[in-house]
Order: structure tokens, then C-alpha cells, then sequence
């Protein structure tokens, strides 16, 4: 199991920010749990996962 957010769960993101995806997906996907999945958003992406995806929609 990995603990790691990589390009893979950002590209992930990024083609799907438009449509309904669950949380609990995303962090399924990471491997990690909930907490730590925002944590590493965070700290890799420099926004959480509201604000990456607000901005996605909005540009």
C-alpha cells in the first residue's frame, strides 16, 4: 500500500474535477486515509483539494 500522492492521483484530478467523485475514491486510490490523503494534497499541490478544484473550474 502506498503513502504517497503522485502525478498519477493529480492527473487523476484534474481530468475528473468535473464530475462527482467521492472522496473516499481518491483516497482509496492513495492508499491512505482520509486525513493524511488532504495533508499530501496539500503539501504537493500547494492548495487543498477544494481549492484545486475551484480554481480548475474557474480558469
Amino acid at each position: 500500500m502506498k503513502k504517497t500522492i503522485d502525478q498519477e492521483e493529480i492527473t487523476y484530478s484534474i481530468h475528473h474535477y468535473d464530475e462527482a467523485i467521492p472522496i473516499h475514491k481518491l483516497v482509496q486510490f492513495s492508499g491512505m486515509n482520509t486525513s493524511l490523503f488532504y495533508r499530501k494534497f496539500k503539501h504537493y499541490t500547494g492548495f487543498t483539494l477544494l481549492q484545486y478544484i475551484t480554481n480548475k473550474k474557474n480558469n
